[in-house]
């Protein structure tokens, strides 16, 4: 009875004559129950209960975070299609901090609002362990999942302490390499199943002194001041003649040098770019699908960075948040967009597509003496090599619309 309380409160839809023909509902976390500080699934549905085509925009927004963790707001942008009579479920990653506020769900039609719903949140701070194709009683929280339940995303595995898997069960390979994933880049704990060892994470100090050896160049000071008083002396000489007998020819001539200087200036005093960002992925031979990549963001002016992919913002245990705002929208695949403040640094990760084009060998590099731009995986991968193992390493870079972006790959091919 508990349980159906809550569902049917987390599910309550808030009542208006023209929204009846259209329902959503929600639940937040596995079984309802979200872990703080970890990305849980969020389960939506859409029903139409009408008699004519829905094509809506489903709109989600949370705030999350506290004053001294950092506050940020959460948002979705997900398109809908329904016929008459159709329902269609979404599965989110959705992360979750303490001090968050309720989900507010909205669905949209040509601007107008046909349905909405507000759901409450029930936080845990246990992590449960998930048992699968098993019903052997646990000391603790323990949720009973069928091998069908588990997801497709490792980021959905991250509420979890472990996942058990019971004897004789069989897995999809998808679910199978998102375990592996899970395990290999996220740390998680699989019984019952072979993964990887876990990767060593690339640490915060490293990617952001990459982030330096990337930042613009500083604008040529000397040359900047010796221009100035140059111009500033020769515009003190130009000034008397004018004022005693000058033209408007020599009037125009000089306000329009003085125009020129005035824009050429700000120009060479102006960043190259409004962002940098340093993106790496590290890719292992034992997971198919998956890799980690982690980028790391400066916006020099302030604004919005935008990114393919489903990006989560790293924030470290003794930190605070930095994204003020993250939005995922849904068009040909989900991008993410962040604003930062100006001067903002931030560090963002997910699980990306697997990399294994053909690259450098980089299993003997030595520090210093490799590319700087390499170090940071070399800083966490190097130590953990064994013999036999090899690092192959790829590097690209481009700078487009204000955005310099550099992107290192890195696939660890373990030994047999």
């Amino acid at each position: 009875m508990t349980r159906l309380a809550w569902t049917l409160l987390g599910a309550a839809v808030v009542a208006h004559a023209g929204w009846a023909q259209v329902r959503v509902t929600a639940e937040l976390g596995w079984h309802g129950q979200a872990v703080v500080g970890e990305v849980n699934p969020l389960l939506i549905a859409v029903e139409n209960g009408g008699a004519s085509l829905l094509v809506a925009a489903l709109h989600v927004e949370q705030n999350v975070g506290s004053g001294w963790r950092g506050a940020a707001l959460q948002r979705i942008r997900a398109p809908v299609l329904l016929p008459p009579g159709g329902r269609t479920r979404f599965v989110f990653p959705w992360p979750v901090d303490a001090g968050s506020g309720p989900l507010k769900l909205v669905v949209a039609q040509a601007g107008a609002v046909v349905a909405q719903a507000t759901v409450p949140i029930r936080l845990a701070v246990e992590k449960p362990v998930a048992v699968v194709g098993a019903w052997t009683p646990l000391p603790g929280a323990a949720l009973y999942l069928s091998a069908d339940n588990l997801p497709h995303d490792p980021l959905l595995l991250s509420p979890f302490s472990r996942v058990e898997i019971g004897p004789g069960t069989v897995l999809s390979a998808p679910t199978a390499d998102a375990l592996r994933a899970w395990a290999a880049f996220g740390g998680g704990r699989v019984d019952g199943l072979s993964v990887p060892e876990t990767v060593p994470l690339l640490l915060d100090p490293d990617v952001r002194r990459a982030l330096d050896l990337h930042a613009p160049r500083p604008p040529a000071m000397g040359i900047l001041i010796g221009g100035t008083i140059v111009y500033l002396v020769l515009l003190g000489y130009a000034l008397p003649p004018l004022a005693r007998r000058g033209t408007w020819k020599r009037t125009a001539a000089l306000v329009a040098v003085s125009c020129g200087v005035a824009g050429f200036y700000p120009v060479l005093y102006r960043s190259p770019q409004d962002i940098t960002s340093v993106q790496y992925s590290v890719s292992l031979s034992d997971v198919v699908r998956f890799c980690m990549d982690t980028t790391i963001v400066a916006h020099h002016r302030g604004g919005w960075w935008e990114g393919a992919g489903w990006w989560m913002e790293r924030v470290p245990v003794s930190g605070a948040r930095v994204g003020g705002e993250v939005e995922w929208v849904w068009g040909e695949g989900v991008r993410t967009r962040v604003r930062l403040r100006e001067g903002a640094t931030i560090v963002l990760v997910r699980y990306g597509p697997v990399w294994t084009g053909e690259g450098e060998d980089l299993s003997e590099a030595r520090l210093p003496g490799s590319d700087p731009g390499f170090w940071p995986a070399l800083f966490a991968l190097g130590p953990a090599l064994r013999a036999g193992d090899r690092l192959v390493g790829s590097k690209e870079g481009e700078r487009a619309q204000g955005h310099a972006f550099y992107r290192y790959q890195v696939r660890w091919e373990r030994r047999g």
